[in-house]
């Protein structure tokens, strides 16, 4: 069992921080590694590391079980001494691991999952759309609107947690790219989530543009890992 890290510590908030605290401190540190403020990212064990907090502390279920988990000294201790001899076993697996091997492990096992999913995503927004622009405000049109937004939400925590394995140091560029649509898609849904709710179209174009600007990302991430030879 790998140790737990302190994902209050990462997203800068305290143990008693409500959704809305978790949301914008997630928020500030998106735009602090967004491309435009940081184009030089390098820190994508950092990016992963908030994405996991966020994944975590969002979702109440198991923001529920990190404090229990937390909330028992004898466990973590346990936990701690385990992933450091689970570490330790690692790092000693690293050293003899051929570096282009690792690099094909996180595409087939990291990188394609993850690409799929938001590519699922993004792919389905088009159908939607078309369907609701008969009758926007007809009730079962709505109904699918937003359950095709609740299945897309539980579809990008799982390719959240995929990249939250971290990546190899030859594959920084196709993570950031991955990285960027994972964000980009998750603003997107956030911003189509708002249109039930007042029937603003402004939600319906944010939502697309920002879906837009998500595959873009998954072309770039892509034409990445082509240029590694995977």
């Amino acid at each position: 069992m790998a140790t737990e890290p302190d994902y209050y510590a990462i997203l800068g908030v305290t143990f008693s921080a409500n959704l809305t605290d978790i949301k914008l401190a997630y928020r500030r540190l998106v735009k602090q590694f967004h491309p435009d403020v940081n184009p030089h990212l390098t820190h994508h064990s950092d990016i992963a590391a908030i994405n996991a907090a966020y994944a975590v502390l969002s979702d109440a279920r198991q923001r529920a079980a990190y404090d229990s988990r937390q909330r028992q000294p004898e466990t973590a201790g346990r936990a701690q001494r385990a992933a450091q001899a689970g570490s330790a076993h690692q790092a000693r697996q690293h050293q003899t691991q051929d570096l282009d091997t690792a690099c094909q492990t996180w595409v087939q096992e990291v990188f394609h999952p993850v690409h799929r999913r938001i590519s699922r995503i993004l792919g389905a927004l088009r159908r939607q759309m078309v369907t609701l622009a008969a009758d926007p405000y007809d009730s079962m049109l709505l109904q699918r609107f937003q359950d095709y937004l609740a299945e897309s939400q539980g579809v990008l925590r799982q390719a959240e947690a995929l990249f939250a394995r971290g990546n190899p140091p030859p594959t920084a560029g196709a993570a950031a790219c991955l990285y960027h649509g994972l964000n980009h898609t998750r603003e997107g849904l956030e911003e189509l989530a708002y249109f039930p709710l007042g029937f603003n179209d402004h939600y319906l174009y944010t939502g697309e543009e920002l879906f837009r600007r998500a595959a873009w990302q998954l072309d770039l991430a892509m034409q990445a890992v082509q240029r590694l030879g995977h």
